[in-house]
């Protein structure tokens, strides 16, 4: 009877001789206890229902994924995985004796990268196409994941419902899409760097940078930013990588090297577009607006750019 009292806020002497008298202190315990567990069950269905959504957020991600490397690989063959033909008949045509840059796909793409970035790619001449393809795709599939797992490390203390949302938004993105259905190197080119500036030893940051560099040409904008932060032991390294791997491919093709570091870099207008409204550079934005004294806005731009990123 007295534990049913007390439970019941009720003293004992009450209960025993009927007088209605109540204890404060035990009332007060009683709904201070009910409001705890309230609030621990409410806590414990937002938790189940964040889980929920974040396993729900990253089945989506996966199969949107899943999506765009099934559909590229089964769009019509002369569309298929279009940077990719241009990457296997450039190198193909330079493993037969021909020039890297001589070769011109049916729709006048031509292969715009360093020859440290041939080297990299003969492999594709070597195997089936279909096969080539299946194996690029996957490997760019992997390379996204890889990637936000990156970005996403212990030190980003982002939450599991975050980091859901976060790979959602990086598949969904245009890059990783164009990536995809085109086949192109450049999301490669971004895990290297991510590796280099995220998992790298102090010691041997840059060497990833570097290579990088030497195929494509992009990430030189971070060794600005490293020297810019005061790590300049790094941007030093990443310099000497690509300079490193350069000289190579100079000393083993000449005539290549010479092809683009003289005359195909000079000349971007063979596989650079500015009219078209998919490249988002500054140049090409500011001359599709038609702005009086354009190459001048642009270098505005390029500077507010620069100090904007090395400020932040």
């Amino acid at each position: 009877w007295r534990m049913q009292a007390i439970s019941s806020g009720i003293s004992y002497r009450s209960w025993v001789t009927d007088e209605p008298y109540f204890s404060a202190r035990s009332l007060i315990a009683t709904v201070r206890a009910a409001t705890f567990n309230s609030r621990a069950r409410a806590e414990r269905r937002v938790s189940h229902l964040r889980h929920v959504t974040s396993v729900a957020v990253t089945a989506g991600a996966l199969s949107l994924l899943a999506v765009f490397m099934v559909r590229a690989l089964s769009a019509p063959p002369e569309n298929r995985l279009a940077d990719l033909q241009v990457y296997r008949g450039a190198v193909t045509e330079w493993s037969h004796g021909g020039q890297l840059y001589d070769y011109v796909r049916h729709n006048g793409d031509i292969f715009t990268y360093p020859p440290v970035a041939g080297e990299l790619l003969i492999w594709l001449r070597m195997m089936n196409v279909n096969t080539g393809n299946v194996i690029w795709t996957v490997l760019t599939g992997a390379a996204v994941l890889a990637l936000a797992g990156i970005l996403l490390g212990p030190g980003a203390k982002a939450s599991p419902l975050s980091s859901s949302l976060f790979l959602l938004f990086l598949v969904a993105s245009s890059p990783t899409r164009s990536n995809i259905e085109f086949g192109q190197i450049s999301l490669f080119i971004v895990l290297g760097v991510a590796l280099d500036l995220k998992l790298v030893p102090v010691r041997l940051q840059g060497l990833l940078l570097g290579a990088a560099c030497a195929v494509k040409l992009t990430p030189l904008v971070f060794v600005l930013y490293l020297w810019c932060i005061g790590k300049r032991r790094a941007a030093l390294l990443a310099t000497f990588s690509a300079l490193t791997l350069t000289s190579l491919a100079f000393m083993r093709r000449p005539v290549d090297s010479k092809e683009y570091w003289l005359k195909q870099i000079l000349d971007d207008s063979k596989f650079v577009n500015r009219d078209s409204p998919g490249n988002q550079s500054l140049l090409a934005v500011v001359e599709r607006s038609r702005i009086p004294h354009a190459s001048l806005v642009w270098l505005l731009c390029v500077l507010l750019v620069v100090v904007l990123g090395t400020w932040t």
